[in-house]
């Protein structure tokens, strides 16, 4: 797996919740999303350990404040 850095994972504050990881590291970068709004991340996780298939990798994610639009079907992580 390669990593240019082109793309960011997304996580849902209510996830990040859920999970009890620890602090959130501050950040100062803005995301402009796909309908054009900027928003400003929570925080960073970093080196979160994700499965995909028989790879375990360290993965950074960028908290949101969002609606969970899954609820009582599960969470949605946006890995990029």
């Amino acid at each position: 797996m390669l990593d240019l850095g082109a793309s960011i994972n997304v996580m849902p504050t209510s996830i990040y919740k859920s999970l009890n990881f620890g602090d959130l590291e501050l950040t100062r970068m803005t995301m402009q999303l796909a309908n054009r709004s900027v928003v400003q991340p929570l925080g960073i996780l970093e080196d979160v350990l994700v499965q995909v298939n028989e790879l375990i990798l360290p993965t950074d994610f960028y908290m949101l404040d969002m609606e969970d639009e899954t609820s009582g079907k599960g969470s949605t992580l946006i890995l990029g």
